[in-house]
């Protein structure tokens, strides 16, 4: 009996730790990257803030227009803004 109690225990933890991986996996972010430049005369912009859509989570492109962020699977929109010019919207592609 107490043999049995051992191998559900065991298979028990091992199902609890199967599923927290899974969840691991499933809620990695990805990573966004790109260059803003300006649509007149494709000069890069440095500074602009670009935010994920609803959160606080964002980052700011360097002095050649580049950026990196992490956007988590739920991200659909980023918002780019800067003193000067229009607040645009850009929707982000499904995750692959």
């Amino acid at each position: 009996m107490e043999k049995k109690s051992t191998l559900l225990r065991r298979a028990a933890w091992q199902s609890l730790l199967l599923m927290l991986l899974s969840f691991h996996v499933f809620a990695q972010n990805r990573q966004v990257s790109g260059k803003v430049t300006d649509a007149k005369d494709g000069s890069p912009l440095p500074g602009v803030t670009i935010q994920i859509k609803g959160t606080t989570t964002g980052a700011q492109t360097g002095v050649d227009g580049t950026f990196k962020l992490e956007a988590p699977p739920t991200a659909t929109t980023l918002v780019f803004s800067i003193i000067g010019y229009e607040t645009r919207k850009s929707p982000l592609p499904a995750n692959p």
